[in-house]
């Protein structure tokens, strides 16, 4: 039996999204890890470096909570920050 918080439907689900976004796009989006001129790292759903795409994969079974609704609100205020930030790639 699954644990309650088990979120392995969800993660396909992103997975399979990210793929897909990546079709329709044109584009190879991969799973990174950031460096920024803060120095602070910064996990990134999907890039692609060389046509400087990143996106946040987000994926959601059943009605959203309010602090699961927040999250679409500071990923994108992730994506502002890492897009003013950005200086390489860490891994």
């Amino acid at each position: 039996m699954k644990h309650a918080s088990d979120s392995s439907e969800q993660q396909t689900a992103e997975s399979y999204m990210l793929e897909e976004l990546g079709r329709k796009l044109s584009l190879t989006l991969q799973s990174s890890k950031l460096k920024l001129t803060t120095g602070n790292s910064v996990q990134i759903d999907g890039l692609n470096e060389e046509k400087q795409v990143l996106c946040e994969i987000y994926a959601r079974i059943g009605k959203l909570k309010s602090a699961q609704s927040d999250k679409v609100a500071s990923d994108f205020l992730k994506m502002l920050y890492v897009e003013k930030n950005i200086r390489l790639r860490v891994g």
